[in-house]
């Protein structure tokens, strides 16, 4: 359906960017006002782009994104009072994380890929 959340096209689109180098000057801003080009690091990471990819099915303005925005809020509103505080929007935010990426392996292998991205992210 048209305006509906593609994950395969909206991979493609994290992947291109992640090959690409912005051309812009240092000391420039984006649209949203952030740094760009700043030396050879710049553009968006890896783990920024997988961080982004459990949100961004929430992000476009259809019925099935709404539905799964509210399901998010009512995921992220633990104590049901209808306002989430940032302890239970941190909690939300973890349990998304580490269930698109779940830890894996044993021992000196055992990975925790959804709580690095977490700590990597949090203020």
């Amino acid at each position: 359906e048209e305006g509906e959340y593609d994950e395969a096209k909206a991979t493609a689109i994290r992947l291109k960017a992640l090959e690409q180098k912005p051309k812009s000057k240092k000391g420039e801003r984006n649209s949203f006002g952030l740094a760009v080009g700043k030396g050879k690091s710049s553009g968006a990471s890896k783990d920024y782009l997988d961080f982004a990819a459990c949100f961004e099915p929430m992000c476009a303005e259809t019925a099935k994104c709404e539905e799964l925005r509210d399901e998010g809020f009512l995921a992220a509103d633990s104590n049901g009072n209808g306002l989430c505080s940032l302890a239970e929007l941190e909690t939300f935010v973890l349990r998304c994380l580490v269930t698109k990426y779940p830890n894996s392996g044993k021992g000196k292998d055992y990975k925790t890929p959804g709580q690095d991205l977490f700590k990597a992210f949090r203020p």
